[in-house]
């Protein structure tokens, strides 16, 4: 090997050394931030859908001797976007950006109470109860 060639070697091997460290840091903390990502989601996702639980608890509770409740909740805009979806068993709440679904069963409730509806959280969500059909909407 000539004189010339090992000080150009040492610069290719020391330049591959700082590349597959960048890679490698750069890996660790991009799977550190999705990891607390998932988590702040899934978090949020749960106290979203909770608030949503207990404001239906509140409502339903409310009509004794009416026909119908209207309440109207105006919810401060989360971290991210979230979808709160209303179906047979209680609320659900996605994150569309994330693959995130969170399912409650809104404090089981009776089998015969009906929920429907969605509303993007972030926005005025309006809850309605109908005593008469026992059905539970988001809007």
């Amino acid at each position: 090997m000539a004189k010339g060639q090992s000080a150009i070697y040492e610069y290719i091997i020391f330049f591959a050394i700082g590349i597959s460290l960048f890679i490698s840091l750069g890996s660790i903390y991009l799977s550190q931030y999705t990891n607390l990502n998932k988590d702040i989601s899934m978090s949020n996702a749960r106290l979203m859908n909770s608030f949503l639980s207990a404001n239906a608890v509140s409502i339903i509770s409310q009509c004794r001797d009416c026909q119908t409740v209207t309440y109207t909740i105006n919810v401060q805009k989360p971290g991210s976007t979230f979808i709160g979806f209303a179906n047979d068993f209680g609320f659900n709440v996605v994150n569309p950006f994330i693959p995130l679904n969170y399912l409650s069963f809104a404090h089981n409730f009776a089998s015969d109470t009906f929920f429907n509806g969605d509303s993007t959280l972030g926005k005025t969500i309006t809850l309605t109860y109908n005593k008469d059909k026992n059905n539970l909407e988001i809007k």
